[in-house]
């Protein structure tokens, strides 16, 4: 889960149903967008012109995926596939065509996997596993 925060940043959370208790994961500062990857192992954030990963263990942010510019806020075309191992997102490519791309968490070059359905960056990237 995650909350705004009163200083315009984000709070990330994860909720125990059973105790009824929430714990804060990490805190984002303003204009940072972020998530948990669904395994519960990684942590992601979208800030300026990088989306950037770490361990929910903890760690150094490192940067996944590097954008030419800054992209406007309130897109949520980002997402870490169920077995925690891709960072799915949403770019242009080199010939300026809507794309869905991924990038190992472990690191590496992103791939084109094929067009993207809209040139909106409104919406989100929801994965599930089987």
């Amino acid at each position: 889960m995650s909350r705004s925060t009163n200083g315009g940043g984000q709070d990330l959370l994860r909720w125990e149903i059973a105790a009824g208790h929430e714990t804060i994961v990490e805190q984002l500062p303003s204009g940072a967008d972020g998530a948990m990857s669904p395994d519960g192992r990684w942590l992601t954030r979208w800030i300026k012109q990088n989306i950037e990963i770490r361990p929910t263990s903890g760690g150094d942010w490192k940067s996944a995926v590097s954008f030419g510019k800054e992209l406007p806020m309130g897109t949520g075309h980002f997402n870490i596939t169920p077995d925690g191992n891709w960072l799915l997102f949403h770019d242009l490519d080199s010939t300026g065509k809507h794309g869905l791309f991924r990038v190992a968490t472990a690191g590496g070059a992103p791939e084109r996997l094929g067009d993207f359905p809209t040139n909106s960056r409104l919406g989100s990237i929801q994965t599930e596993g089987r």
